[in-house]
């Protein structure tokens, strides 16, 4: 049952079958939820807001405590927001004033041994990570004017102030176990993306 509890989920959202609404959360307005998706807690998600969960363990989506997701903000697998500030909107960008999403996403091992928050975009269509999308820029996937392409290059600078604030905060055991990780589940890459090029996993900012 996608709803449960005090929960409430208005006519005009969507939530379809394999995600769950539960305690006091709220899916509200013309958003919609699809997939591997627990809304729970105080937590809301109105607006346009689509919060698509993928397969497996790792992409579940979590949306919790008192965490808002609204506007036109686009959420993909991996994602864990417990609060408004696990969540970052820039819209107005590109040729179709596309809105870049930026959430916390499950934690990583780094090669130091420490684990941190991750982050995941989403920017019109396509979902991945800071790195992947610098390497679209660089490329030249997108398509987009000199202007349009350093408007998002200060947004995804914006993006990586907020992920270091992100991995400021201490991975719980509790955050551990909601994403059934254990030392040995996760790749363990030797470089980590950050603005301005790559750094050692150990020498992340915290």
């Amino acid at each position: 049952m996608p709803v449960q509890g005090a929960a409430f989920v208005a006519k005009s959202a969507t939530v379809a079958d394999g995600a769950q609404v539960a305690d006091n959360a709220k899916v509200v307005h013309h958003a919609v939820v699809r997939g591997q998706v627990r809304v729970l807690g105080e937590a809301t998600v109105g607006h346009h807001a689509r919060v698509f969960g993928g397969t497996g363990p790792q992409g579940a989506v979590y949306i919790y405590g008192r965490a808002q997701v609204d506007g036109h903000a686009t959420v993909g697998a991996g994602a864990d927001i417990a609060d408004r500030r696990h969540i970052l909107t820039i819209t107005g960008l590109g040729p179709n004033a596309h809105t870049l999403t930026a959430y916390r996403a499950h934690p990583e091992r780094f090669d130091d041994g420490d684990w941190r928050w991750g982050v995941r975009l989403h920017l019109s269509g396509w979902f991945g990570e800071l790195d992947d999308l610098d390497d679209r820029i660089r490329r030249g996937d997108l398509g987009w004017t000199t202007d349009e392409l350093r408007e998002l290059d200060i947004a995804l600078d914006v993006v990586a102030e907020r992920l270091a604030q992100w991995q400021a905060d201490d991975i719980t055991n509790a955050d551990r176990r909601r994403w059934q990780l254990r030392d040995s589940d996760l790749r363990r890459a030797g470089v980590r993306a950050t603005r301005g090029g790559r750094i050692p996993a150990g020498e992340a900012t915290r």
